[in-house]
């Protein structure tokens, strides 16, 4: 199963290099944050090939309105309902080549002294709570962390959430260096029944956050 994370930035309006850089990665399963109006009203153009989406409603960000989707080649089986915690997320049960997997599209808020000091910890807090009332099947989290797998966030993620998180180099973000230099804050999360085969960074989108291809199997039991 192959996976497609990448936050797309809210006012990116090439669109016609998220297309391309979609279709080149040749997904499964596309998770896409910070999904802005332009690509918003050309989502099939976007997302051709991918007919089955789940779609977080607009949300007006202070930089810029935008959704977080998660768009399959196979069947959504069930949208998972955006509780009023304050998460900017959106959950799904997809249909893949592996059986059901629940997958969300994370997107945390920037961390302190941006914004409050606790407001990652909660939101992490929120997508545990999610987690434990979806259905019983593996997981991904894939999106914008806004903080590296090895900092507080990162070990409150694998410490409550007992997810993994795959390899961290070469790095995410900001997407106007070289990869090596960066900081791999676009992060891809699994539960342990599944096995990380491949992890490395997709093409352009014209976001200042370059996309992260990651490919699974279930895990030897």
């Amino acid at each position: 199963m192959r996976v497609y994370s990448a936050n797309v930035w809210a006012l990116n309006t090439d669109v016609a290099a998220m297309a391309r850089s979609i279709a080149a990665a040749d997904a499964d399963v596309v998770i896409l944050v910070e999904f802005g109006d332009a690509p918003a009203a050309r989502i099939d153009q976007v997302l051709a090939g991918y007919p089955h989406r789940a779609l977080l409603g607009r949300i007006d960000r202070p930089g810029g309105p935008a959704r977080s989707v998660i768009a399959s080649r196979r069947p959504i089986l069930r949208q998972l309902p955006d509780p009023p915690d304050g998460l900017s997320t959106v959950g799904a049960v997809v249909d893949t080549a592996l059986g059901p997997i629940t997958v969300f599209g994370v997107h945390l808020t920037r961390p302190w002294p941006f914004q409050y000091q606790w407001g990652q910890i909660t939101q992490v807090m929120a997508l545990d709570a999610r987690r434990r009332a979806a259905p019983d099947h593996p997981v991904i989290a894939a999106g914008d962390f806004n903080s590296v797998s090895t900092a507080r966030i990162g070990r409150q993620m694998k410490t409550d959430l007992g997810l993994v998180p795959a390899p961290g180099w070469p790095g995410t973000w900001p997407s106007r260096l070289p990869a090596f230099l960066g900081i791999t804050i676009d992060q891809v999360w699994r539960s342990p029944d599944l096995a990380l085969l491949s992890r490395r960074l997709g093409e352009p989108t014209g976001s200042d956050h370059r996309p992260v291809v990651t490919e699974f199997t279930r895990a030897a039991e």
